[in-house]
């Protein structure tokens, strides 16, 4: 049986977003989210990366959707958008 694209990017997505999160539980990682994405960075004194990830803004309107995406743009950091099948098809 063959999986939707659909299928595919969420499965892709979901697992980034599981990896990163995992990653965030590391003793030298501190996690947090506020509802919009979540973020991971190092603890005080450690050198690694800091990452913006499982982005969630189906529920905002279009003026909060463009006032996260440039304060997530803002934040000058790695981050994980996820992919959508319109992104992946073009």
């Amino acid at each position: 049986m063959c999986m939707e694209r659909s299928e595919i990017y969420k499965h892709i997505n979901d697992s980034a977003n599981y990896y990163l999160r995992l990653l965030g539980d590391a003793v030298h990682m501190e996690y947090t989210d506020n509802g919009v994405y979540a973020k991971i960075r190092p603890i005080t004194g450690e050198k690694i990366g800091t990452s913006v990830f499982n982005i969630r803004v189906e529920h905002l309107s279009d003026a909060e959707l463009q006032q996260r995406v440039e304060e997530i743009k803002g934040l000058d950091l790695h981050t994980w958008w996820g992919i959508s099948s319109d992104q992946a098809d073009g």
